[in-house]
């Protein structure tokens, strides 16, 4: 097991470094806490993964910020114990694509972005598929 976890690490190590335009990372054949750590990686180092092409399940949220106004739309993954919770916000790459109900269960593949938004760095997922499960 610990040999299998070593192994894992040094990957996302290895992926995190690669081109990111050569990148496909396939979240749907993680167990649920690499899948949580490996979105949670890709949060905090975003600039690395910028351009991956991403598949991920996960639950697909949608929410408004009452002080902007505008809807936003996510996709979170749990950790096994279901505790802890980390996402990417979503953005449709073509209108024929319909977001589902809130809190359903969903698989999304898209590419990954960085932007600025007022000085912030966001990180988003422009989906191309987004299929209920």
């Amino acid at each position: 097991m610990k040999k299998t976890l070593f192994f894992l690490s040094l990957f996302f190590i290895w992926s995190a470094h690669a081109s990111p335009a050569q990148k496909t990372i396939d979240l749907t054949k993680l167990g649920a806490n690499m899948q949580y750590a490996q979105v949670y990686n890709m949060l905090m180092e975003a600039e690395n993964f910028k351009g991956a092409r991403v598949k991920m399940r996960g639950i697909y949220y949608e929410n408004t910020d009452m002080s902007q106004g505008p809807e936003f739309h996510c996709i979170l993954v749990n950790d096994n114990m279901g505790c802890c919770s980390a996402g990417f916000d979503i953005l449709k790459a073509e209108d024929s694509i319909s977001y589902p109900k809130n809190l359903t269960n969903v698989e999304a593949t898209g590419i990954f972005v960085v932007r600025e938004e007022d000085g912030i760095l966001r990180s988003y997922l422009i989906v191309d598929s987004l299929k209920v499960l």
